[in-house]
């Protein structure tokens, strides 16, 4: 894999998983409405960080990994560079 392919396959990646973290974040936000809203700002952080890295590591990047997997090893049998 050439350095072009690599810088490709992490910016794909990082793309996605700011992606996914941003609507993540908002759904957090949203569904915690108005309790949410009245905790004290530790609080707030610590269930919207907290919910966003469970989501991220256990649910959103093995994910991520296997479809950015199949997106660049589709190219590679098509002989599509990056």
């Amino acid at each position: 894999m050439t350095k072009t392919q690599k810088f490709a396959r992490r910016a794909t990646t990082t793309v996605i998983a700011w992606l996914a973290a941003y609507v993540i974040v908002t759904l957090v936000i949203h569904a915690g409405g108005s309790a949410l809203a009245a905790a004290p700002r530790g609080t707030q952080t610590l269930v919207v960080s907290g919910t966003l890295v469970v989501a991220m590591v256990n649910g959103v990047m093995p994910a991520i990994g296997g479809l950015v997997g199949r997106i660049f090893a589709d190219r590679a049998k098509r002989g599509v560079r990056a």
